[in-house]
């Protein structure tokens, strides 16, 4: 999935905020909320209610989320409170 990582995806979905640009404020676009790529290898799904990205996907994919220091990521098991007091790590 190389489209999401080039900095000009916003120039290219459909659901950008030209409103906002038509006021002369740069291009700018929501975050997908879900994103599932054709071979369902794996899947993003950024919680609206919640502060949270979760990845789902193979032990070796999110092995590497978890040890990528450039993330916070914590592997969850099933059944995991999202909650605003669940976070160990800001509270």
């Amino acid at each position: 999935m190389t489209e999401l990582a080039d900095p000009a995806w916003i120039e290219r979905v459909p659901w950008r905020d030209r409103e906002s640009e038509s006021e002369g404020f740069g291009p700018s676009a929501e975050s997908p909320s879900l994103v599932w790529p054709a071979d369902r290898a794996w899947v993003l799904v950024s919680e609206i209610d919640y502060d949270s990205t979760i990845v789902g996907g193979s032990s070796a994919l999110v092995r590497a989320l978890c040890t990528d220091g450039r993330l916070e990521a914590l592997p969850l098991r099933e059944g995991a409170d999202l909650g605003w007091d669940a976070d160990d790590v800001n509270r």
